[in-house]
């Protein structure tokens, strides 16, 4: 699988030619958002676009390779004026690099994220020191060492180590690790299994790497689109436990479980991983059932969060962008988009006494008074306004969700949260969110308006947010960010309007 960084090494001004159209040919640059295909030719590329104005153009590098780039859009066409080519600029937002044909049906799809490590804390490597080891020991060591050189020596020629050091100090037991679980939910299969590279093995330096691969399999294929959204609806599983970006590092895919190369996915848009692709507040030991023993409540736990999907979608959307957003800056707007996502959760309506025939009946009386007064408006209009009265107000639907979360959070932090969410979304629905450039209130709003969600949402789909001794980052996040506000409550009054 290859990673982003290693597709945009290998991508860097290749030629390349229209699959559709020979005569078209040009040069790739995958470079993140700088990303570009020039195809120059005595006639403009044509393609048809759809509704959204994208389109999909598949072109052929020298190497064999195949590239899809798909949803792209057209930047640029113009025509030289001393040679009269024709020349088209395409700006790709997936590209799809493989040996197949069609490299829009997926059956698999792999991929890897920043930090997903933390959550499979298994010791794939383990070390013994051998002071003071038993003679008998060594002695099996030895026989290991001289029976794994003859049959070297018998498969690939060469001589046996026999006048070679021999004084082992340590030694380092590398595990061949198993898929750690596979479940079924509804017509797909999710599965963890591990990859990895190592590098050295001998003389004075040695390398391994294990890495954690997750993988969505599909009773029938499916477009690359859904693919890559059941990626999303994975990764926001993680995001929450985390409350960081995990930004992914890799895709891949297959049609069908035959296939011996798989194709590799390349997103110009993608988020960028740190250099050294760690993230800054995330550890094993905020993570629950991360070690091998406990792989099977991992499992469960993520199966029933997945249950979860279709009645969660737009919640779980809007919390994994404000979660990858609070990171990068302070949003007011952030707050509105939360409060949004915990208004989509019915079960948080608790409704009220306004019954329909109430609402009709003032509807009815507000219509009266319109038409005495001549005010062009309907009496639909008033209606549909007036059912809102029929909805629990935001401030209900924030005491709810702290009265179901009262056993993990403080009732008296959910008060001081709600209240400050509350208003800080008035300053911004009343046209003032420019005030938020100065408010010391938003940052740790969002962020803990965002952890109690994420701990809300964990907890009633089968994730307990205490293990064992730890508590997963959710809850590390929601107390200092409770802390923060506490405190900056504590300081000189605040300029701003909440």
């Amino acid at each position: 699988m290859r990673t982003f960084e290693e597709i945009r090494r290998k991508f860097r001004a290749i030629g390349v030619r229209a699959a559709d159209d020979p005569d078209l040919a040009g040069v790739i640059n995958l470079n993140g958002p700088e990303s570009l295909l020039v195809l120059s030719g005595d006639n403009p590329y044509w393609h048809k676009k759809g509704a959204n104005g994208w389109f999909d153009v598949t072109v052929e590098a020298a190497n064999g390779d195949i590239l899809l780039l798909h949803n792209a859009i057209e930047t640029k066409h113009s025509t030289h004026s001393h040679n009269r080519k024709a020349e088209t600029h395409i700006y790709p937002n997936v590209v799809v690099i493989g040996q197949r044909k069609n490299l829009k049906e997926v059956k698999f799809i792999g991929f890897k994220l920043v930090g997903l490590k933390h959550f499979f804390h298994y010791e794939h490597i383990e070390f013994q020191d051998l002071w003071r080891a038993p003679p008998e020991l060594m002695k099996a060591l030895l026989a290991l060492r001289k029976s794994n050189a003859e049959w070297l020596s018998a498969e690939f020629g060469g001589t046996e180590r026999k006048d070679e050091l021999f004084h082992p100090g340590a030694l380092y037991i590398t595990h061949r690790v198993p898929r750690a679980f596979k479940f079924r939910l509804h017509t797909r299969c999710y599965e963890i299994g591990f990859g990895g590279h190592s590098r050295g093995l001998g003389w004075g330096n040695i390398e391994i790497q294990v890495d954690p691969v997750a993988q969505i399999s599909f009773d029938e294929p499916v477009n690359l689109d859904q693919a890559l959204d059941a990626v999303w609806e994975w990764q926001n599983f993680f995001v929450q436990i985390a409350m960081e970006p995990m930004p992914v590092e890799a895709i891949s895919t297959r049609a069908d479980k035959g296939e011996q190369s798989p194709a590799h996915v390349y997103l110009p848009v993608s988020e960028e991983p740190s250099k050294n692709s760690e993230l800054r507040g995330l550890h094993p030991a905020y993570i629950p059932y991360n070690r091998w023993n406990e792989r099977q409540k991992l499992a469960t736990a993520m199966r029933g969060w997945l249950e979860k999907q279709d009645e969660r979608r737009q919640f779980r959307a809007v919390l994994g962008r404000v979660i990858r957003d609070m990171h990068r800056r302070s949003d007011i707007e952030n707050v509105l988009r939360l409060c949004a996502a915990i208004e989509s959760l019915p079960e948080l309506d608790q409704g009220s006494d306004v019954s329909k025939k109430h609402i009709k009946d003032m509807a009815a009386g507000a219509l009266s008074i319109a038409v005495r007064d001549n005010i062009p408006v309907s009496g639909e209009r008033i209606q549909n306004a007036l059912s809102v009265l029929r909805r629990s107000s935001l401030p209900a639907r924030l005491r709810h969700l702290s009265e179901k979360l009262q056993h993990l959070l403080s009732l008296d932090d959910c008060k001081l949260i709600a209240n400050a969410a509350h208003g800080l979304r008035n300053t911004a629905a009343h046209g003032r969110a420019h005030v938020s450039f100065q408010n010391p209130l938003v940052a740790p709003v969002v962020t803990a308006l965002a952890a109690m969600c994420a701990v809300y949402d964990l907890s009633t789909s089968g994730m307990q947010p205490i293990s064992g001794e730890g508590r997963i980052n959710s809850l590390r996040t929601w107390e200092q960010s409770v802390g923060e506000l506490r405190w900056v409550n504590s300081q000189e009054p605040h300029t701003a309007e909440t």
